[in-house]
């Protein structure tokens, strides 16, 4: 057996002596272990991290322990089907749209974002997911950099439609 014929049969996927070697599934149940790997492995790690950012922005409530090991376990298993298969995933994409350096960290409401804007209120709850708001106990909160961001962009926008 050549090197590069190791490398393929270790995958899931080579020949061998004329014998196709069958490729293991992505999802198996194996007693009360469900084991996850390549695309499965990508789509479950971006459904929890979309879940998890989803709950932490619209009720303001952290993941337990349990479930944040069980992400870094899926990230890990989505890094490796990343390298074999070179698919980006939506979650890592979603994440970078709004840098670190855009945040401030002062958190603002409804009525704060609307006199900044020079909207009213019903305006600024039509624009949350524009403006990058999510809710805090029932309250909607926005960061005032991500805000600031946006209203630069949208006059760059405006300047550039005249």
């Amino acid at each position: 057996m050549v090197a590069g014929e190791v490398e393929r049969v270790v995958r899931g996927r080579g020949v061998h002596a004329g014998v196709e070697i069958p490729r293991a599934p992505e999802v198996q149940l194996v007693g009360d272990t469900v084991q996850i790997r390549g695309r499965a492995a990508l789509d479950a790690y971006r459904v929890l991290a979309e879940g998890i950012g989803t709950v932490r922005r619209r009720d303001g409530i952290e993941p337990p322990p349990g479930l944040r090991v069980l992400l870094a376990a899926l990230k890990l298993a989505a890094d490796a089907a990343r390298v074999s298969s070179d698919v980006a995933d939506i979650a890592d994409v979603r994440r970078q749209a709004s840098p670190a350096s855009l945040r401030s960290g002062e958190l603002i409401g409804i009525a704060e974002v609307a006199e900044l804007c020079g909207v009213g209120e019903r305006q600024v709850r039509r624009k949350v997911s524009e403006l990058g708001g999510w809710k805090n106990h029932n309250r909607w909160v926005f960061d005032s950099g991500l805000v600031r961001a946006y209203l630069d962009t949208d006059c760059d926008r405006r300047n550039h439609d005249d």
